[in-house]
C-alpha cells in the first residue's frame, strides 16, 4: 500500500519517463497471457482443499509461483475490476460503488495503453465491467477502446500482427454466482455440470461445509455445485494452456492465473470477509524470463499482494516503468520494491443493498471498519433480490425468519454489525470470532486503523461522497479532483463523523453546513435505534433539505421512528426525481420499510412501469441505476402482494366497484417465511396478467381463484405460481383477487366473488387482441374456496350480473377445480366458506341456489377435477357430487382421486408434475 497524492500537472511530467524499455530489443519482450475467472475463492487442489478436482491448475502451480496471501480489492465484480484497469484503489478513484461508472481524470488511462504504446497487441475476451467513464454522462466505451487493440468474443492473440508480443485477458464466466449458487439448478446442470464427465461431478453427501452454513441437503448440494463450476473452470484452463503449446508461444508466455474477487457463495461474494476478498493467483514464468521471476526461486510466496498490484507489475514485466499514480507496486520483473506492509479496499453499495466499509489487512489479520452498522454483515444474502434466488440464501432467510440462526451464523445475518472487526484468519478463516475488543489486540487495531485511515485521508477516499450529490458534482469536473478541495469535500470532518457513536455529537452535526457531514450525522443516528428519538425535531426538518442524499436518509429514518406520512411522501416523490441516484435510495428505503410503506405502493408501481417497464418496453438498455431501482422495488410491491413486472389491471374503474357500500375495511398482505403469501379481507379486486413469452397465434386463457375459505386468497402458491406454469406450456393466465363476502363492503356479499369472476371473464374476452388470446378458449381454475368461485361462474353465466353493454359471452370455455368447494348442502360443505358467503343461517333457497352441482344443465363448460378422498377440510363429495351431475347431463368431465393427500395435496408436489394431466385433458379436449 502507498500513499501518495498526486495532481495532473505532475503526471504529465512523468509521462516521459514511461516508456523508456528495461530490455534492448523488442524481441525479447514476453507475451503476457491472463486466464481470470469469476466468483471462486481458493478452492483448489494446490491449495489444499481436498474435495476439489483441479488437475490442470495443480499442474500450472507447480511449475510456477503460487501466491498465498493475494486479495482482491473488493468483494464485488466492477469496483476490482476499476482497480485492475488501472493499478488504483477504488475510493479514491471513484469506483467503489458498484457498476457506478463515476467519472475519472482523463490523466487516468487503462494500464493497458502504455503497452500498446510499447508495440503490444492488447485483447480482452470478453468482460470489461470498468466501472469508469469518461464524462459525466456515464459514457465508458472511449476508456475501454483506449485499451485494447480487440475487446469481445473473438478477441484472441492469434490476430496480432506477426512478430509482435501480446498481452491477452480469456476470462471464463461458468464459475460466476449466477452458475454456482443463484440461478436455477437446472440452468447449472444445463450450462455446466452436463460438459463434465460423470466423474468429475462432485457427490453433495462428501460436500466440506464452512462452519456457520445450514448442515442440510440444500448447503451440501450448493457446494458441490460450486465445486462443479471450478473443475469446468479447470478443464477450460487446459483447452487454453493447450491453444499455447499447439501455437509454439509457451516458452515465450508468462502466465497469470486467478479470479476478480472471493467465492459466489453466502459470506463471500459482496461481504467483506477473508472468503469474499482472498484470491487464488498462480503466476507461471517460462525458463526464458527467469530474470524476470523473484531472485529466489519459490513455488509458493506469501508476498503480500492485492489486485492494484497487477497493472503495474505487468508494465515493469513488459519493461515499461509504471505511472506514479497508481497505487499497487510491482511484484514481478526488475526493480522489484520491498513488500507492502499492508493491503486494503472497500465494500460500498452492490445494486440496491447501501453500505460504505472499507478493511485492511496485513495477510494474517483483516480489519474491516463499517460506517453503517444498521445492516447485516452479509446483507446482500439476506436482503439482496439477486441473490434471493439462490437456494442457499433462500434457506439462510427462512432459518432466520424462523428464529433458528446458530450464533455462528448470527455473525453475518443478525440485522446489525460491530463498527470495526478484527480477525485472524490464520485461526478463523471465516471470520467468525471478532478480535477488536480483544485486549491481546488492541495494539494491532489501533494500528491497521490508523494505517487504514491515513490512507483515506491522504488520497480522498470518495465512497463518503453521497452518490446522489457525487453526480450533480461531476458534471464540472471529475470528483477524483474535486475531493482534492477541502471547500468541496471536508473528508477529515465526514469521517469523524462517520465513525461516531455518540448521539449528541451526531445530533449537533444535522446542523452542519456541508451536506456530506449532515448526511453521515443521520446515518450514524439511524445505528442508534431508539437513542435517535430526542433527534426526531431535527431530523424532521432535514426532510426539506436542500441534499437528495440528507433528506432522504432523513425521511427513511423518521418513518421508521415515527409513522410519518410526511416522510412517506418526502420518499415517494424522490422515486421519479431527474436524480436516478437519488431514486434508487428512495426505493431501497421504502422497501426496508416494508409494510409501512404500504400508503405509498401506488407511488411505488407507477415509478417502477414509468422508470423500468416503459424502458423496456421501448428496448432501452437498462440504465445502471435501474438495478437497484428496480430490485428495490420489486422487493418492496411483492412484499406488499405485488408483482410489479406483471400487469395489474383494477376489475372496476376507480370508484366504481360494484355492490360495494362504503367501508373502512382493510385488505391485509399476508406473509410467510418472509415472503409474500396472499391477501387476507380482500376488498380491491384486481386481475394480474401473466402471458407466455413466445406465441405463434392467439393463446388459451385461464382466470385463476385462489383458495382460502372465502376470508383470505393464497396468491402465490395457488395464483401466481400456477400462471407461471401455464406461460409455459404457452398459455396465458389471469390471477383473480376477488373481493371476499363481507356484509361491511358489500350490498349483496353472496354475488360479490361471482361479480368479479365475471368481470374477469368480460375483461379477458375484451382484450382478447390486446393479449393474443383465443376469445373462444377463455377458462376458469378455482382452489378450495376459489373452485367454489369458479363453479359459480361456470354454473351461474346465463344471467349477468354485471353490467354487460357489448353483450360479451361470460360463459367460462372450460372449468379447472381443484379441491373445490361446490356444495353449501350440510354434511359436505366446507363449513367455513359457507358461513363467509351466505351467513350463519341463510334460507334454504339460497343454500340450493349456490349449491353449483344443482345448478349443471347441458350447456356447463367441459371440466377437469381432483381432489384426495382423506380431505379433511372439504369432503371429497364435493367432487363427486359435481362430476355425477357433469355426467349426467351429457358435459364432458374428467376426475382424478386420490386415496390421500389431505386439503392441498398437489402443493406438495411440483406444479409441473401435478399439472401435467391438465395439459394432456387440455390437448385432448382440443382447447390447447
Amino acid at each position: 500500500m502507498k500513499s501518495k497524492t498526486s495532481t495532473p500537472a505532475h503526471l504529465l511530467g512523468c509521462l516521459a519517463l514511461l516508456l523508456i524499455p528495461l530490455f534492448a530489443r523488442a524481441g525479447e519482450k514476453p507475451n503476457i497471457l491472463w486466464i481470470t475467472t469469476e466468483d471462486i475463492s481458493c478452492e483448489l487442489g494446490c491449495y489444499g482443499d481436498a474435495y476439489a478436482d483441479t488437475p490442470n491448475l495443480d499442474a500450472l502451480a507447480d511449475r510456477g509461483i503460487r501466491y498465498t496471501r493475494f486479495f482482491a480489492e473488493s468483494p464485488m465484480c466492477a469496483p476490482s475490476r476499476a482497480t485492475i484497469i488501472t493499478g488504483m484503489h477504488n475510493g479514491p478513484l471513484g469506483g467503489s460503488q458498484m457498476r457506478s461508472m463515476h467519472r475519472v481524470p482523463e490523466s487516468v488511462r487503462p494500464f493497458t495503453a502504455w503497452l500498446r504504446e510499447a508495440g503490444y497487441y492488447c485483447t480482452n475476451n470478453s468482460k470489461t465491467d470498468y466501472n469508469l467513464a469518461r464524462d459525466a454522462s456515464g459514457e465508458n466505451q472511449e476508456f475501454i477502446n483506449e485499451g485494447w487493440d480487440q475487446s469481445g468474443g473473438q478477441a484472441h492473440w492469434r490476430n496480432r500482427p506477426e512478430g509482435a508480443p501480446f498481452f491477452a485477458i480469456f476470462n471464463y464466466v461458468n464459475t460466476h454466482q449466477s452458475r454456482a449458487s443463484r440461478d436455477d439448478y437446472a440452468d447449472f446442470v444445463d450450462r455446466v455440470q452436463s460438459k463434465l464427465a460423470p466423474e468429475q461431478i462432485h457427490d453433495p453427501a462428501k460436500a466440506p461445509l464452512p462452519p456457520h452454513y445450514p448442515d442440510s441437503e440444500i448447503s451440501r448440494k450448493t457446494v458441490a455445485r460450486y465445486h462443479d463450476c471450478i473443475t469446468s473452470l479447470d478443464n477450460y484452463v487446459a483447452s487454453l494452456l493447450g491453444d499455447l503449446e499447439k501455437d509454439g508461444l509457451a516458452e515465450d508466455t508468462i502466465v497469470f492465473f486467478y479470479s476478480d474477487h472471493g467465492a459466489g457463495m453466502p459470506t463471500g461474494k459482496a461481504c467483506p470477509s477473508y472468503y469474499g476478498l482472498r484470491c487464488p493467483l498462480i503466476v507461471h514464468i517460462p525458463e526464458k524470463f527467469r530474470n524476470l521471476a523473484p531472485r529466489e526461486p519459490v513455488s509458493v510466496s506469501e508476498r503480500l499482494t492485492c489486485f492494484a498490484d497487477l497493472a503495474p507489475t505487468v508494465l515493469n514485466l513488459a519493461g515499461i516503468a509504471p505511472p506514479e499514480y497508481m497505487h499497487g507496486q510491482a511484484f514481478l520483473g526488475e526493480n522489484v520494491a520491498d513488500a507492502p506492509e499492508y493491503v486494503l479496499g472497500s465494500r460500498d453499495r452492490m445494486d440496491e443493498t447501501l453500505e460504505t466499509t472499507r478493511w485492511i489487512s496485513d495477510g494474517r489479520f483483516l480489519l474491516v471498519r463499517s460506517y453503517q452498522r444498521n445492516v447485516p454483515a452479509d446483507q446482500q444474502s439476506l436482503t439482496s433480490y439477486y441473490n434471493g434466488n439462490g437456494e442457499l440464501c433462500q434457506e439462510i432467510r427462512a432459518l432466520k425468519a424462523a428464529g433458528k440462526l446458530t450464533a455462528a451464523q448470527k455473525t453475518y445475518w443478525s440485522d446489525t454489525r460491530e463498527g470495526i472487526r478484527f480477525f485472524d484468519c490464520d485461526a478463523d478463516p471465516w471470520n467468525l470470532n471478532n478480535l477488536a475488543k480483544d485486549p491481546r489486540h488492541g495494539g494491532r487495531v489501533k494500528e491497521m486503523e490508523t494505517a487504514l485511515e491515513t490512507f483515506l485521508l491522504a488520497e480522498r477516499d470518495l465512497g463518503f461522497w453521497p452518490e446522489p450529490e457525487l453526480e450533480d458534482a461531476e458534471k464540472s469536473a471529475a470528483a477524483h479532483d474535486l475531493a482534492r478541495q477541502p471547500d468541496k469535500y471536508p473528508l477529515e470532518r465526514i469521517l469523524e463523523t462517520a465513525r461516531s457513536e455518540d448521539s449528541a455529537l451526531l445530533t449537533e452535526r444535522l446542523s452542519d453546513k456541508d451536506f456530506a457531514v449532515r448526511y453521515w450525522a443521520v446515518t450514524g443516528l439511524a445505528a442508534l435505534g431508539d437513542e435517535a428519538k430526542p433527534a426526531l425535531p431535527k431530523l424532521t426538518a432535514l426532510i426539506g433539505d436542500e441534499a437528495a442524499s440528507v433528506r432522504i436518509a432523513a425521511a427513511a429514518l423518521v418513518a421508521d421512528l415515527d409513522d410519518s406520512p410526511e416522510a412517506l411522501d418526502c420518499l415517494a416523490s424522490e422515486l421519479r426525481g431527474s436524480n436516478q441516484w437519488a431514486a434508487c435510495r428512495a426505493a431501497r428505503q421504502l422497501e426496508l420499510l416494508g409494510e409501512r410503506a404500504r400508503p405509498k405502493m401506488d407511488d411505488m408501481l407507477t415509478a417502477f412501469r414509468e422508470r423500468v417497464v416503459l424502458a423496456a418496453d421501448q428496448k432501452k438498455p437498462m440504465d445502471i441505476h435501474d438495478y437497484g431501482f428496480r430490485f428495490s422495488l420489486i422487493t418492496a410491491l411483492t412484499k406488499l402482494g405485488h408483482n410489479p413486472e406483471t400487469e395489474v389491471l383494477p376489475l372496476y374503474p376507480r370508484g366504481a366497484v360494484l355492490n360495494s357500500l362504503p367501508h373502512k375495511e382493510e385488505e391485509t398482505v399476508e406473509i410467510r417465511d418472509g415472503i409474500f403469501s396472499g391477501f387476507k379481507g380482500a376488498t380491491h379486486p384486481t386481475l394480474e396478467v401473466f402471458l407466455p413469452e413466445k406465441a405463434e397465434g392467439p393463446t388459451p386463457a385461464v382466470v385463476i381463484c385462489p383458495g382460502g375459505g372465502y376470508i383470505r386468497q393464497v396468491y402465490r402458491k395457488e395464483g401466481t405460481d400456477i400462471a407461471r406454469v401455464y406461460n409455459e406450456q404457452g398459455i396465458a393466465a389471469f390471477v383473480l383477487k376477488y373481493r371476499v363476502p363481507n356484509d361491511a363492503t358489500m350490498k349483496d356479499k353472496a354475488i360479490g366473488s361471482l361479480q368479479d369472476a365475471q368481470r374477469s371473464i368480460q375483461l379477458v374476452r375484451e382484450n382478447a387482441a390486446k393479449w393474443n388470446v383465443d376469445p373462444s378458449k377463455v377458462g376458469i381454475m378455482g382452489f378450495s374456496a376459489g373452485g367454489h368461485v369458479a363453479s359459480t361462474a361456470g354454473t351461474h353465466f346465463k344471467k349477468d350480473y354485471i353490467p354487460n353493454p357489448e353483450g360479451t359471452s361470460l360463459r367460462p370455455d372450460f372449468v379447472i377445480l381443484v379441491y373445490p368447494v361446490i356444495s353449501m348442502i350440510d354434511g359436505i360443505t366446507h363449513v367455513g366458506s359457507k358461513a363467509n358467503l351466505l351467513g350463519p343461517n341463510p334460507d334454504e333457497e339460497m343454500v340450493q341456489l349456490f349449491s353449483n352441482e344443482l345448478q349443471i344443465d347441458g350447456d356447463t363448460p367441459p371440466t377437469w377435477l381432483t381432489h384426495a378422498g382423506d380431505d379433511a377440510a372439504v369432503p371429497v363429495a364435493n367432487s363427486v357430487r359435481f362430476y355425477n351431475a357433469l355426467i349426467e347431463n351429457g358435459v364432458p368431465a374428467e376426475m382424478h382421486l386420490y386415496p390421500e393427500g389431505g386439503h392441498g395435496f398437489v402443493l406438495k408436489n411440483p406444479a409441473e408434475v401435478w399439472m401435467a394431466s391438465i395439459f394432456d385433458w387440455m390437448k385432448r379436449s382440443h382447447i390447447q
